[in-house]
C-alpha cells in the first residue's frame, strides 16, 4: 500500500516540475497568456463540470507539439474562486498554493479583465475557451478577432490539441447578457460547481453600516449595485462592512430608445407601477425630441404605458395607429414586428421591440437588473425541485 501511495507521489511532483518549468513570472518572457481557471475547467459529455490540472498539464503538452519548441513559456492569471474546496482536490489546490507562494500564478477575484489588460498591451495570444463577449464595450478590438486567441480542444482519439477562435461580432443584447454574468461573477455572486448566482442575496436591497456610505444607500434613491460577496457574506466594496439586509429589492427595468439603429436615450422603470410613453404625455416618457414632423401625426401624445408589476414588464396600447411589437426567440433571432391589441397587456422581455414608428423603437436592455435575475433564477430552482418531486 505504502508502495502504490509513494508511486502517485513521485507522478504527482514530477507533473508539478513540467508545470513549473513551462510558468514564467514576468509576462514579457512569455509565448502565451493562460486563462487557467479556464483550461482546467470543462464538462463532460454529459455537461457535468470537470475540473484537474491534468488538463493544463496536457495543454503544455499540446503547445510544445504545435510550437515544436520544448521550452514554451506560458503567463497564467486565474480567478481566486478556482481555490474553493468544491472545485479541486486538496492536493491540487496544494500544487496552486505552492505556484501562488512562488509568483508563478496572478490570482485575482476576476481574471477575464486583467488577461485582456495583458492581451491588448503585450499583444500575446490568449488561450481561453471563453468568447468574452460580456467585455466588448470596453474592449472593442474584441469584437471580429481571428488571430489572438486559442483554445484547447480534444480530439476523437482523446489527444488534446490547440486550436485558433474566431471570436466573432457579438450582438449589443448578446453582450448585455455576457456583461450580467460576468459582473456577478467579479462580485462573487455565482455559487457552486455549476456557478449558480445567488438569487437569495439577488432579491435583497442592502446598506452599509458606514453613515458616510451612499453606494448602498437605499434611502438616497433606487440603486442597483450589486453587493460583493467575501467569505459567504454580502460586503460594502469601499468600506469592507458586512450589508445589513434591508428587505426586498425594488424591480427594475432598463429601456433604450432605438433611433435610425442607435441606442439616444436610456430609461429606467423601478417599482411597481405604471409608466405613460408617447409624443408628449403628461407625465412620464416623451420622445417628441427624436421624432420628425412626420413621425408627430403618427405617435400619440400618450401612445402606451409600460407596466411594472411582480418583477416583470407589459405594455398596454393607448395610440391611434397601433403598437407594435417584435420578440427575440431563443435562437437570438427578432420576429416579425405583430400589432397590439389596444387596452390589453401584452409581456415585454429582454430585447423585446416595441415599435412607434418604422425607425424610432423602444427596447428592453439586454441586461436584466438584481430583482430580475432574482426571479429568474428562483424559477428555475423551483422548477428543478418541481422536477426532482415528480421523479421520487
Amino acid at each position: 500500500m505504502g508502495w502504490y501511495l509513494d508511486k502517485e507521489l513521485w507522478w504527482a511532483a514530477l507533473g508539478e516540475t513540467f508545470m513549473r518549468d513551462h510558468i514564467v513570472r514576468d509576462v514579457s518572457f512569455a509565448d502565451f497568456l493562460v486563462d487557467l481557471s479556464n483550461v482546467i475547467r470543462s464538462h463532460d459529455s454529459r455537461h457535468r463540470a470537470v475540473s484537474g490540472l491534468i488538463r493544463f498539464e496536457r495543454l503544455l503538452d499540446a503547445l510544445v507539439i504545435r510550437e515544436n519548441d520544448p521550452d514554451v513559456r506560458t503567463y497564467l492569471v486565474v480567478d481566486r474562486s478556482l481555490f474553493a474546496p468544491a472545485l479541486l482536490p486538496e492536493s491540487e489546490r496544494r500544487v496552486l498554493s505552492g505556484l501562488r507562494r512562488d509568483g508563478l500564478l496572478e490570482v485575482l477575484d476576476d481574471a477575464d479583465e486583467r488577461l485582456l489588460e495583458l492581451a491588448q498591451a503585450t499583444g500575446l495570444q490568449v488561450i481561453s475557451s471563453d468568447r468574452f463577449r460580456g467585455h466588448r464595450v470596453e474592449h472593442p478590438w474584441l469584437q471580429g478577432n481571428t488571430h489572438q486567441f486559442l483554445e484547447p480542444h480534444v480530439e476523437n482519439d482523446g489527444r488534446m490539441v490547440v486550436r485558433p477562435v474566431d471570436l466573432g461580432v457579438a450582438s449589443s443584447w448578446d453582450i448585455s447578457r455576457h456583461a450580467e454574468k460576468d459582473q456577478l461573477k467579479k462580485q462573487g455572486l455565482l455559487a457552486g460547481p455549476r456557478r449558480t448566482p445567488r438569487y437569495d442575496i439577488l432579491d435583497r436591497r442592502w446598506s452599509c453600516p458606514d453613515s458616510r456610505c451612499t453606494l448602498y444607500d437605499t434611502t438616497r434613491g433606487t440603486h442597483v449595485l450589486l453587493p460583493r460577496v467575501r467569505k459567504g457574506v454580502p460586503t460594502c466594496e469601499v468600506h469592507g462592512l458586512g450589508l445589513a439586509d434591508d428587505g426586498p429589492r425594488a424591480p427594475v427595468v432598463q429601456l433604450k430608445l432605438i433611433v435610425d439603429g442607435e441606442c439616444v436615450e436610456r430609461f429606467t422603470c423601478s417599482g411597481d407601477g405604471e409608466t405613460p410613453v408617447g409624443r408628449a404625455p403628461t407625465e412620464g416618457i416623451s420622445i417628441d425630441p427624436w421624432l420628425t414632423s412626420t413621425e408627430r401625426s403618427l405617435v400619440s401624445r400618450h401612445h402606451f404605458t409600460l407596466i411594472l408589476r411582480n418583477g416583470g414588464l407589459w405594455v398596454r396600447d393607448h395610440s391611434t395607429n397601433g403598437t407594435r411589437i417584435s420578440t427575440r426567440g431563443r435562437n437570438g433571432v427578432m420576429s416579425e414586428p405583430i400589432k397590439l391589441f389596444p387596452e390589453q397587456e401584452h409581456a415585454v422581455g429582454p430585447s423585446d421591440k416595441i415599435w412607434f414608428t418604422a425607425r424610432v423603437t423602444l427596447s428592453r436592455s439586454g441586461r436584466k437588473f438584481p430583482s430580475e435575475i432574482a426571479q429568474d433564477y428562483s424559477h428555475i430552482a423551483s422548477n428543478a425541485a418541481a422536477s426532482r418531486t415528480s421523479r421520487s
